[in-house]
């Protein structure tokens, strides 16, 4: 819902060459807090471990009170700012939410079938959502009854987690030492290796995002079948990473996400039409919500209780900063099949490192020198 408030101010409203510099300033903006996110958020939920539930119902009413201070805000310089604390309470609020997942898992369910449903709950929740919204602000023209239903949103969110399901978890001295020891947070290589995929799949969301937007911003028949093209890719993806995690390691299926995603970019370079956007725009959806689910679960599994906080901090910090990183770089005017080739290119590169960084043997250009040969 403030997506769709917030993209009908500054995105749809106006030009396109306005709509490009407000994106820049609010990307610029929001480097700046989700940088400075990591050490903070990680020191409250190491030093106060079993305080994740009042995390998730502090960062609710906190979000509820700025979407509400939103809806007079739309066209004044207070926008950004406010714009800005909504998304870092909103980073803060996921962080804890899937920190909270290991801790009351029913001990008969693994932590994928958990990462699965709660995926899949975020991406209903979000889909439904921004159908509402649509449906407000085009009946109202205005983008303030789309904020008004979310801080209702926001509000039902803090009472819910209100009424604690089960009891408070008791930490010891010695857990929060270890979770503060950097020891506790260190991954195997071959899992570094999927969160650097998974980075790069990352990067390459937010360039499609902007790219495809501002490729379709004059036509709305196209921007629609796009955005329904990627809610039903992040659908597919996240019962497709609880699918295959009996099929394939788990550390393997971010990697693999990344070939197919970058195939399908080099691909739409040929012809970088309507039905390219949709494919792509479904691929790239599919690929960052299964490699999420999959990175989450593996990640818990090899991270001690009070360590894996530690480690879900810093990857989604960094992929939000790759998603940002990414946005921005969409945004300078080229060719989207020029784009699109550079995407293609880069994504390339970054399975190549991610495969090394996981330690998996690659032929040289010598071996395949001599294999073209014969």
């Amino acid at each position: 819902m403030v997506a769709i408030a917030l993209a009908n101010t500054m995105f749809f409203a106006a030009p396109t060459d306005a709509a490009r510099q407000q994106v820049v300033l609010y990307l610029a903006l929001a480097m700046l807090p989700v940088a400075l996110l990591t050490p903070v958020v990680d020191g409250v939920l190491a030093r106060h471990a079993g305080q994740v539930r009042h995390t998730l119902m502090l960062s609710s009413a906190i979000r509820a009170g700025l979407a509400f201070a939103l809806i007079g805000s739309a066209q004044t310089a207070a926008l950004y700012p406010l714009a800005i604390a909504l998304l870092v309470t909103s980073r803060v609020h996921g962080i804890a939410r899937i920190a909270y997942v290991p801790e009351i898992l029913p001990a008969d369910k693994p932590l994928v079938w958990a990462n699965t449903w709660l995926s899949a709950t975020v991406n209903i929740g979000g889909a439904i959502g921004a159908v509402i919204a649509s449906g407000v602000v085009a009946l109202t023209g205005a983008s303030s009854g789309a904020l008004v239903a979310a801080v209702v949103c926001y509000g039902l969110s803090t009472l819910a987690v209100l009424t604690p399901l089960l009891g408070e978890i008791t930490v010891s001295a010695a857990e929060r030492e270890l979770a503060l020891d950097p020891a506790a947070a260190k991954l195997p290589a071959r899992t570094v290796g999927a969160g650097l995929a998974l980075a790069v799949i990352r990067f390459a969301t937010g360039f499609l995002t902007f790219l495809l937007a501002f490729a379709a911003k004059d036509n709305p028949a196209a921007f629609t079948a796009i955005v329904g093209a990627a809610v039903v890719g992040g659908a597919l993806g996240t019962f497709t990473a609880s699918a295959a995690r009996s099929l394939i390691p788990a550390w393997l299926l971010p990697p693999i996400l990344l070939a197919v995603l970058t195939a399908m970019c080099a691909s739409a370079t040929v012809d970088a039409n309507s039905a390219w956007a949709i494919a792509i725009a479904l691929t790239s959806a599919f690929a960052w919500s299964a490699g999420k689910v999959s990175f989450d679960g593996v990640t818990q599994q090899l991270t001690c209780p009070r360590g894996r906080r530690r480690v879900i901090l810093r990857y989604t910090v960094g992929f939000q900063i790759c998603w940002i990183a990414g946005a921005a770089a969409a945004l300078v005017p080229v060719d989207p099949t020029y784009a699109l080739s550079a995407l293609a290119v880069g994504c390339a590169l970054g399975l190549i490192g991610a495969l090394k960084q996981a330690e998996v043997k690659l032929p040289s250009l010598a071996s395949l020198a001599a294999y073209a040969q014969r």
